[in-house]
């Protein structure tokens, strides 16, 4: 875990005390990471889903929790289909949605043994189909569970110290249903800056494809020759880099760290900036690449040695995905001292 000074967390601290937030100045100070104390907050601010005026948040979350909890009974606990265990006849869509719900979740997170207590996966399952369910466009997308994970674990944060290590059954049920509710609001602001990830045919991951491939391409002209050669195809390994936001290729906590960085980037984070973060990935590995062919190279990128990366491992992957975005992207100059 990234080690902050007396000074940096002055900084965080004067910038979460005022009456209305800085949000420039709280983006800038978040780029180079967030204090695991400050982290519940400042990401649901950075989402927009706590407002930046400290007299306005206790009527928001009071309102906002008790609107998700209202609509649990029409979206949900009313139109869950009753038969997709039993092998029931019913083949709508919202069957056919809540089945694939119930296929993914036993597949998140498999090492981690709290997201498969029974209270953990319940709340997901009733996110998941609610939200899909008020998003015709688009519904439930495989990879979207594993999306809301590090959301999950954030709100529930702001109740507990260390979410990963928590017995839910122990909680106060209070606590549980405003950590639901702080979850399904932030999972819905985030789905808004991507939704059409997920729609039909997918035309954000298909954009995504392409400029990680002309990324590629620009930074690295050998190994992408290598790449054709050997027949790889970007989206033979990057679909999943990019739908699932490299939840599969991290380890939560480095994961955590590297969503601070992308929530900084406002709208663009989680998907230009992540693009760069990914072609530098890839770049990190050229050097292994250039001498596979091809089935041990997509074997590799399938299964990228990542799953001990820590906070040191990042950092830098993040601040190469910085140049390369001045480089080609003229990011804003308020960002340019990022380290």
């Amino acid at each position: 875990m990234k080690v902050f000074s007396p000074y940096q967390l002055l900084q965080f601290d004067k910038v979460l005390n005022k009456d209305t937030i800085d949000m420039k100045e709280l983006r800038k100070l978040s780029w180079n990471g967030i204090p695991y104390q400050h982290r519940p907050l400042i990401w649901q601010i950075l989402l927009g889903y706590i407002p930046i005026k400290r007299d306005r948040r206790e009527e928001i979350l009071t309102r906002k929790r008790r609107e998700y909890h209202d609509s649990v009974p029409t979206y949900y606990a009313n139109n869950v289909p009753t038969d997709v265990e039993g092998g029931g006849d019913r083949t709508t869509q919202d069957g056919e949605l809540y089945r694939q719900i119930m296929v993914d979740l036993p597949r998140t997170c498999p090492d981690s043994p709290f997201f498969h207590q029974e209270p953990v996966r319940k709340i997901m399952e009733r996110i998941l189909y609610i939200w899909s369910i008020r998003h015709p466009s688009s519904g439930y997308v495989q990879g979207m569970n594993d999306i809301l994970t590090p959301l999950l674990l954030i709100c529930l944060q702001t109740f507990v110290e260390e979410p990963l290590r928590c017995d839910v059954m122990s909680l106060d049920p209070l606590i549980l249903t405003h950590v639901e509710g702080d979850c399904y609001w932030c999972f819905t602001k985030l789905m808004d800056n991507i939704q059409d990830h997920y729609t039909f045919s997918q035309p954000g991951l298909q954009r995504m494809s392409t400029r990680l491939e002309d990324l590629i391409k620009r930074i690295d002209h050998d190994l992408y020759n290598h790449f054709e050669i050997e027949g790889i195809q970007i989206l033979q390994f990057g679909f999943r880099w990019l739908n699932c936001l490299l939840i599969r290729e991290l380890p939560l906590k480095s994961l955590l760290r590297v969503w601070d960085t992308y929530l900084s980037e406002e709208v663009s984070g989680f998907e230009n900036f992540h693009v760069y973060v990914c072609a530098v990935i890839v770049k990190t590995y050229r050097d292994k690449l250039i001498n596979m062919k091809f089935q041990e190279m997509i074997m590799f990128l399938q299964d990228l040695p990542t799953s001990e990366w820590t906070d040191a491992d990042v950092e830098p992957v993040l601040s190469q995905a910085f140049i390369l975005s001045t480089l080609f992207d003229n990011a804003p100059s308020h960002l340019g001292n990022k380290s």
